[in-house]
C-alpha cells in the first residue's frame, strides 16, 4: 500500500490499525505522520508482532519528522519481526536521545535484509549501539547511510568493527556512504573492510 505524499498527520496512524497485520508493503513517506504518528503506528505493531500475524516487509516512514523517540520505539516493536525486510527512515532528524533500542532492533530482527538510515543526523553515540547492533545480525545485506556527517573517524571505526567482528554470516555487503563528509582519517577504518 502506498500512501506516499499525502497530508495524513498522526492521527492517520490510528486507522491503520485494522488492517496493518495484513499489510506486506506500507510506504508512508512524506505524510507528516511526526512523532506522535509513529508511536500510534508502533502500538499497532506490537500486537501484530507479538501475535505472530504480522506479513509486513516493507516499511517507509522516510520524511516524516518522527524523530529518535519514534524511531527508537518503532525499532523496539520490531526486533522481533520474522518478516521485515526493508526499513526506510531516512529523512528524520535522529540526534540525540537514546539509541539503546538500535542495538537491540539490529540484534533481534531476524529478517532485516536493507535498512535505509540517511539524511537523519545521527550523533556519534547512535553510531556505537549501530555498530553493536551489525555485529550481532545475521540477516542485513545493505546499510545505506548517505547524507550523514561522518567526518569524525570514530563513527566509521563503530561500524567498520561493527562488520568486521560479526561472528554470523552473511555479513553486510553494501554500504552507501554518498556524501557523508569522510575525509583521508576515515579512510583508515573502510580500507579494514576491503
Amino acid at each position: 500500500m502506498n500512501l506516499s505524499n499525502n497530508e495524513l498527520g498522526n492521527a492517520s496512524a490510528y486507522y491503520l490499525k485494522h488492517f496493518i497485520g495484513t499489510i506486506v508493503s506500507l510506504n508512508l513517506s512524506c505524510t507528516k505522520l511526526g512523532t506522535k504518528g509513529c508511536l500510534e503506528l508502533t502500538k499497532n505493531l506490537k500486537i501484530t508482532v507479538k501475535s505472530g500475524v504480522n506479513k509486513l516487509q516493507y516499511l517507509d516512514l522516510s520524511q516524516n519528522n518522527i524523530g529518535t523517540e519514534g524511531f527508537m520505539k518503532l525499532a523496539k516493536r520490531l526486533r522481533q519481526s520474522d518478516s521485515l525486510l526493508n526499513l526506510n527512515v531516512s529523512g528524520n532528524q535522529m540526534n540525540s536521545g537514546d539509541f539503546t533500542n538500535f542495538e537491540k532492533f539490529l540484534s533481534g530482527c531476524k529478517s532485516l535484509v536493507t535498512l535505509n538510515i540517511s539524511h537523519c543526523g545521527l550523533p556519534r553515540q547512535a553510531f556505537m549501539f549501530l555498530g553493536d547492533g551489525i555485529s550481532k545480525n545475521s540477516t542485513l545485506q545493505k546499510l545505506t547511510m548517505t547524507d550523514n556527517d561522518l567526518s569524525d573517524p570514530v563513527m566509521l571505526k563503530f561500524i567498520c568493527d561493527g562488520i568486521i567482528s560479526s561472528k554470523v554470516e552473511p555479513k553486510l555487503v553494501e554500504l552507501d556512504l554518498q556524501r557523508c563528509g569522510i575525509n583521508e582519517k576515515g579512510v583508515v577504518p573502510i580500507a579494514r573492510l576491503l
